[in-house]
């Protein structure tokens, strides 16, 4: 409950937050949620830590944003029952991840104080993403049919990019364009 308050707290000022674990999204609903972004995503891992999830959750967080992670006291390492093998009892699973990411947190000094500030909304990208906006828009218009596939690190705005691109072709001609997604929220930085 401290932890919770405290994340409250902190996000207090920002107007899209995404708490994932007991009081908010489930864990395992976090992976249809790629595709969207939120100013602040908070990750309580007092019941544990799965370093794929938080991965997810760190993709989730807009530029400029937060990602917090609620934990219990140092030295309360949970047991996190995947990390068992079958067949092998439940204390053997290791600790190690959550022991590294003890050891890591002095790096990062102490938690803000303050409640964090607004994010703002910045429409630019990078000097590679312009380049990708380019070449996907000339692509599109090109009456030659075209596949593309378009890899990056989660994070590193291949939505944005695509409706970007999206945007630009549409502007010099009329195009059909059909989007899939796992849900209409998934395509919301897309559209």
């Amino acid at each position: 409950a401290e932890t919770a308050a405290a994340a409250a707290r902190l996000c207090q000022d920002l107007d899209e937050v995404l708490e994932v674990g007991s009081e908010g999204t489930a864990p395992g609903r976090v992976r249809r949620l790629l595709g969207q972004s939120f100013a602040a995503v908070t990750l309580d891992a007092h019941a544990g830590l799965d370093a794929d999830l938080l991965g997810r959750c760190h993709g989730l967080v807009r530029g400029g944003g937060a990602l917090l992670l609620r934990l219990p006291p140092p030295g309360s390492a949970p047991r996190w029952e995947p990390l068992a093998l079958e067949g092998f009892p439940l204390e053997l699973a290791g600790t190690r991840f959550w022991e590294r990411l003890e050891a890591a947190l002095p790096e990062w000094g102490d938690p803000p104080r303050e409640p964090l500030p607004p994010v703002p909304f910045t429409p630019r990208g990078s000097e590679e993403q312009a380049q990708v906006v380019a070449q996907l828009a000339a692509g599109f218009l090109d009456p030659a049919p075209r596949a593309f596939a378009l890899l990056a690190d989660r994070g590193r705005g291949k939505s944005s990019a695509l409706g970007l691109a999206l945007t630009r072709a549409l502007a010099e001609r009329p195009l059909r364009v059909a989007v899939t997604a796992p849900s209409p929220a998934a395509a919301t930085e897309l559209l």
